[in-house]
């Protein structure tokens, strides 16, 4: 035991926000390429963490942008695998100061 009193305040988050996607299809090699742009506002308050008399916000902007780009690839009847990378930035005073970097990956199985 370190002696340090933690307290963490309850926090929820619902993000909620528009985009869109443009997908261009390659039917003849079943290749798919697409981008995404979407905007994203925490609707909730900021959670915070008090740790011996020092608190500790989140800091997280409340909107932010984020573009994404990536393809798609039939790998078998009914499944494809699919990557994208992303890049957001929240709007504000600290546009372009804070980024986010990500990637996804994984495989869809119709049915």
């Amino acid at each position: 035991d370190d002696g340090v009193d933690v307290k963490q305040k309850d926090s929820a988050s619902i993000v909620v926000g528009p985009g869109v996607a443009l997908e261009q299809t390659f039917p003849d090699n079943g290749v798919s390429i697409f981008t995404e742009v979407s905007v994203s506002r925490e609707l909730l308050d900021e959670s915070s963490i008090n740790a011996s008399g020092f608190t500790f916000e989140s800091g997280v902007e409340d909107t932010w942008g984020t573009v994404a780009i990536g393809g798609t690839m039939e790998t078998g009847q009914g499944t494809s695998a699919y990557i994208a990378g992303e890049v957001s930035s929240p709007f504000g005073s600290t546009f372009g100061d804070s980024m986010g970097y990500g990637l996804r990956a994984g495989v869809r199985v119709d049915f």
